[in-house]
């Protein structure tokens, strides 16, 4: 592993993080594919976070790490991405592919979106406001579905998406929300909304 990245690691949560943050992103994009290595387990975890730094800092920090290399190296990010189960399923990853712009990193945050087995909730509700970040018009497609997962965060994501890209595909879905009782207000209210732009 590349030596300037195990110093950053090393700093996360700390005060020199953000100058180890500015000295890592200097490097070539081979220092991408180091860090991605790490992000997917496919290499020993070396030490990560500052010396008495809390558990919260350390975690954005990390988070932020990955956010940063797909905006230095977008080209070798999508392909190191791309070839990678562990990545694809990865949250922090998924929410860093909004700073793309190819096809090829709208359709992984696409496929994101369908990611069903246990424990992906998040990762699903992350993809689909990535694909918002991005304004991608993908998302008309994607609501009727997505309105009808049974993770709260999924069809929060998805009403927020149903604001600006929901057409009438969506309003079955829409309809149902807004009209079951046992919906939190915030929800029904929110489809009701989606609803009106829809077809107001």
């Amino acid at each position: 592993m590349d030596s300037e990245l195990a110093r950053l690691l090393a700093t996360a949560g700390g005060p020199d993080y953000q100058n180890a943050l500015k000295r890592f992103l200097t490097l070539g994009d081979d220092a991408c594919a180091s860090l991605l290595a790490v992000v997917a387990r496919e290499v020993p975890q070396p030490p990560t976070g500052a010396p008495g730094a809390h558990p919260r800092d350390i975690m954005e920090d990390a988070s932020e790490i990955v956010y940063a290399a797909a905006r230095q190296w977008p080209t070798r990010f999508e392909a190191v991405v791309t070839v990678s189960p562990a990545l694809r399923h990865d949250t922090n990853v998924v929410y860093a592919l909004r700073e793309l712009r190819s096809p090829g990193s709208e359709a992984l945050l696409i496929a994101a979106t369908q990611v069903r087995e246990p424990g992906h909730v998040y990762l699903r509700a992350t993809a689909v406001r990535s694909l918002l970040a991005r304004r991608s018009r993908a998302l008309t497609d994607l609501l009727p579905r997505l309105l009808g997962d049974r993770a709260d965060a999924v069809r929060s994501a998805a009403l927020d998406a149903s604001a600006r890209y929901g057409d009438t595909r969506s309003l079955v879905a829409l309809r149902r929300i807004a009209a079951n009782p046992r919906r939190p207000t915030w929800e029904r209210e929110r489809a009701a909304a989606a609803i009106a732009r829809i077809t107001g």
